[in-house]
């Protein structure tokens, strides 16, 4: 009796094994076709890809980096106040 319960349990567990990597096959032959037609990366492949630039310190940039801004970027606005006027023109209008 013992031997045909562990000969049932490995059964059982074989199976669900070959079913988890049945699945997983399955979910990575399907993301794969995805990233062929519709050019979206794999959530899985986007993360390990942050998590590799996070460790090598490239997911922020560097503070050398950042202080070699030119100024030629900035553009000073001048404010001007806006009151709200009774008659607001409607696109029509314009």
């Amino acid at each position: 009796m013992n031997l045909i319960l562990k000969l049932v349990l490995f059964c059982f567990s074989a199976f669900f094994l070959a079913a988890l990597l049945a699945g997983g096959l399955l979910l990575l032959i399907i993301s794969m076709l995805r990233w062929l037609l519709t050019g979206q990366r794999p959530q899985i492949v986007t993360f390990v890809s942050a998590v590799n630039q996070w460790k090598k310190g490239k997911l922020w940039p560097s503070k050398a980096r950042s202080n070699t801004t030119s100024n030629d970027n900035i553009v000073d606005v001048d404010v001007k106040d806006v009151t709200k006027t009774d008659h607001q023109p409607s696109i029509a209008e314009k």
